[in-house]
């Protein structure tokens, strides 16, 4: 009986450790997410966040900007990956990797025009699931 008992806990052990080993790799996602429309509609959590700010208010010192929500009748396709302007004279690119987040930062030098794309993994996949886009 314990032998029964050592087996099975074993074969639940290495389950698990399979069920890491089935997280989506970020690079193919993004590549498949860019390359290919239907799945990148698949992969977006509608309605999507947008964050909007546009402006600086001087007299109240604040942000002059607005939350929405993006529908995915009003989704227009991405068709260019973020890092493609990486080495960019105009433009600039960060990208911060917070284990199940991930998120990039694609802007106009000098300008104060920036979008901020996140990604979140949900049940070992990744979506897009956040916009953001300031022009101060």
């Amino acid at each position: 009986m314990k032998l029964y008992i050592f087996l099975f806990l074993s074969l639940s052990a290495c389950t698990g450790t399979k069920k890491q080993n089935d997280q989506e790799n970020f690079e193919e996602f993004k590549n498949k997410f860019y390359s290919d429309s239907v799945f990148q509609m698949s992969r977006i959590k509608f309605p999507l966040p947008l964050k909007v700010e546009m402006n600086y208010d001087t007299i109240n010192n604040k942000f002059i900007g607005d939350t929405l929500a993006w529908e995915k009748k009003d989704w227009v396709v991405f068709k260019h990956k973020s890092e493609t302007y990486q080495d960019s004279v105009k433009w600039f690119y960060k990208f911060t990797d917070k284990d199940s987040i991930k998120i990039e930062e694609v802007g106009l030098k000098n300008t104060g025009f920036s979008t901020i794309i996140k990604y979140k993994l949900l049940q070992n996949k990744w979506y897009l699931f956040n916009y953001q886009v300031f022009n101060y």
